[in-house]
């Protein structure tokens, strides 16, 4: 049986349940992260503007698809929450790999 569609939030995330025919079901979301890693280049490229505080004290590094989020814990093992697990998310999103997720050309 195909998933069934249950919601879409304003974030863009698809929830849906797949049934596997045997009383088990699966919880399903997806997500089109197209926009962000668009904005995250146009910002890449671009000055900040209001994202920016006085002297680069402050200043917007990355945008984070939630499902990539999800991906990670579920893939990897590592809560993104978790501030124990700070070092591997550094290492994540300073990697190449996660590149389109900079909103800047430097590291965090």
């Amino acid at each position: 049986m195909s998933a069934e569609k249950l919601f879409t939030t304003q974030a863009g995330i698809t929830w849906s349940m797949d049934w596997d025919g045997e009383g088990d079901c699966t919880v399903l979301s997806s997500q089109d992260c197209t926009d962000i890693i668009d904005a995250n280049r146009a910002l890449a490229n671009h000055d900040q503007g209001p994202w920016r505080g006085e002297g680069d004290e402050f200043r917007l590094v990355r945008r984070i698809p939630f499902n990539l989020i999800t991906q990670w814990e579920n893939e990897l093992g590592i809560d993104f929450y978790d501030e124990n697990a700070a070092k591997e998310v550094m290492s994540l999103l300073n990697s190449n790999e996660y590149s389109a997720l900079r909103t800047w050309d430097g590291t965090i």
